[in-house]
């Protein structure tokens, strides 16, 4: 297969109470057309039995099996996922993620053509992504919120994603957290952010933004893959919770790594006024707006606990 075979590989799959959601991971895991060495899964979930299923699974495989217990909290499980990490490369999977047989291959090849390590993390292209109409897009352009363009972080700390039009490797700002490829080297200094609790939202876009500091991030469409949860239904009172731990990780996570200069500062804040009208027209659900409004009304009270805490570590540093 060529050189590609090189680099050792583990897959790492946080999951919680989705045992389906992860044997058809697992099973796209096992038909690629190079395997990885390693299979490491952190569950969290309530019920047990998962261990044993995948241990079947994996019976006859060359697949080794890593089972770790966790609290829940999706940056605490894949922090305990990397400390059990025994290989060069790592690669993030959501338990809701199915891989096309040639994922890997075409993911390895990214850093193994890398002979000078330049490259610290890869993603790769989510089949079933679509993009927005063309009022969403005037709203989302007008207000600093996500487009659909070439990976970059905006001013605000909205993340845009890739297109599906470009077809060969482009250099990125972020990488989608549920399918993540890592050099393990960039471990050393940086793990995922453990004061981002429950759903974590944008823990991905914080960590590969801090990786690209230091190496090069690449999107792979030819790393192809699907993500079920694109197509999972949300109830009205989760999405009021969820929007509301949004902003409140969209703050700190602004705060904490951008700079506060006059115009990153007005982008943020003017996208609130984005995201209110975005539930109003887009969403058009009175859970995500409610949500949006309770998120913000706590960042501008000064109330946040993320950048309440920021703030006490950064005085910390600074009378060290």
């Amino acid at each position: 297969m060529g050189s590609e075979l090189d680099l050792t590989t583990s897959v790492i799959v946080a999951t919680k109470d989705r045992f389906e959601n992860v044997l058809s991971c697992l099973e796209s895991v096992m038909k690629q057309s190079v395997l990885p060495e390693t299979f490491i899964v952190v569950d969290a979930s309530e019920k047990d039995g998962l261990q044993t299923q995948l241990k079947n699974k994996l019976a006859d495989s060359s697949i080794e099996l890593i089972y770790l217990k966790a609290e829940p909290g999706l940056t605490r499980q894949r922090n305990l996922g990397i400390k059990a990490n025994r290989n060069e490369l790592v690669l993030f999977l959501d338990d809701d993620v199915v891989l096309d047989k040639k994922y890997l291959e075409q993911m390895k090849r990214i850093f193994s053509e890398d002979k000078k390590r330049k490259i610290g993390g890869a993603t790769g292209f989510i089949t079933n992504t679509s993009d927005y109409n063309k009022f969403s897009k005037f709203i989302r352009k007008l207000f600093c919120l996500a487009e659909i363009k070439k990976g970059e972080v905006k001013k605000s700390w909205a993340n845009c994603g890739v297109a599906s039009e470009i077809k060969e490797k482009t250099e990125v700002q972020w990488l989608s957290g549920c399918n993540q490829m890592y050099r393990a080297e960039v471990f050393r200094k940086n793990l995922f952010d453990e004061s981002l609790k429950g759903y974590c939202y944008m823990e991905d876009v914080d960590f590969s933004f801090r990786v690209g500091k230091q190496y090069k991030l690449i999107y792979n469409p030819r790393a192809k893959c699907v993500h079920n949860h694109l197509t999972m239904p949300t109830s009205r009172l989760r999405k009021k919770e969820k929007q509301k731990m949004f902003m409140l990780n969209y703050y700190y996570l602004f705060r904490k790594n951008l700079p506060q200069k006059s115009s990153y500062l007005f982008c943020h804040f003017w996208s609130y006024f984005g995201y209110l009208i975005r539930g109003i027209f887009l969403e058009r659900d009175f859970g995500f707006f409610v949500g949006t409004l309770n998120g913000i009304f706590v960042n501008l009270s000064g109330k946040n606990p993320l950048v309440n805490n920021l703030k006490k570590d950064n005085k910390r540093e600074t009378e060290k």
